[in-house]
């Protein structure tokens, strides 16, 4: 699939010289890319979990992908699970859909909301709002989400990999891997997602999958916590590469770093870390 991908530099580079970018600096002290960037004493984390704000951190990689929507100059933007609406500030645009007291509307994207606003949108986003689902059903999840918006509009979804992990039953799991007994990976997840947009009724505009990179990181520094005399390059380890390792090298290895789980790597709670931007076009539209 050839789409572009988000570069952190070359996008500050320009954001940077925005009217947005500067109404953020001055609501902000702490601006990051990504939720992963952040690095706080221990002190700091209860309040990170309870909310961005109260520490004034703002992540502003999310805007990469709703400049993909701003630049049709929509007239309507839809914000579903839009949460405290802090979008519409820099986004006068933005009509919040929530059951939270700063929606601009009180409702939230189920059957009924989907029938009762076929294209009736220039755009529409959800931030971490449409990921309480199993994986089976990602790529209908954003099929639908699709049918609120207009002919020649965009859509912008993220999703986080653990809450739909959490929605997966056990079957599910097993049906979706052919009832493999093995561990299932990271790169079994991402091969499987990578799929699942395939199935996706729209053009797909730009994908990241942020979880892969937070992944790589955390074992990273997993590997060197671990290393071991005899060990190789974690570039090495990582691809298998084991020529003239001993054996019982490379069983330590496996136990001690490629046996764990990796849910550290998916707690990019604020963005998602499966980020889609897609645009839909008259022949898209399926309502059956």
């Amino acid at each position: 699939m050839n789409c572009q991908q988000y570069d952190k530099e070359k996008f500050l580079d320009q954001f940077s010289q925005t009217e947005i970018f500067k109404k953020i600096r001055s609501d902000y002290k702490y601006l990051y890319s990504d939720f992963r960037e952040i690095d706080l004493p221990e002190s700091k984390i209860p309040a990170l979990r309870g909310g961005l704000n109260e520490l004034s951190i703002f992540l502003y990689s999310i805007f990469y992908y709703l400049n993909f929507l701003t630049e049709l100059d929509p007239k309507t933007i839809a914000d579903i699970g839009c949460g405290s609406n802090f979008l519409k500030k820099y986004i006068p645009e933005i009509i919040g859909f929530d059951k939270t007291p700063e929606a601009d509307i009180f409702s939230y994207f189920d059957k009924d909301f989907l029938e009762n606003n076929l294209q009736k949108f220039d755009c529409a986003i959800a931030i971490n709002s449409l990921h309480f689902i199993s994986l089976k059903d990602f790529s209908k999840r954003i099929n639908d989400f699709g049918k609120i918006i207009k002919p020649g509009g965009r859509g912008c979804v993220t999703f986080n990999l653990q809450r739909m992990l959490e929605r997966t039953a056990l079957h599910e799991f097993a049906e979706i891997f052919e009832g493999s007994s093995k561990t299932i990976t990271v790169m079994d997840y991402y091969n499987f997602l990578k799929e699942e947009i395939k199935k996706i009724d729209y053009k797909i505009i730009t994908q990241d999958f942020t979880f892969i990179a937070d992944y790589d990181n955390w074992l990273r520094k997993k590997y060197e916590i671990h290393k071991g005399s005899g060990w190789p390059l974690f570039d090495e380890a990582i691809n298998g590469n084991y020529n003239n390792i001993p054996d019982h090298v490379i069983k330590e290895i496996n136990l001690l770093v490629f046996n764990g789980e990796f849910e550290q790597a998916l707690d990019d709670r604020f963005n998602g870390n499966i980020r889609l931007v897609f645009e839909v076009s008259e022949i898209d539209q399926k309502f059956y």
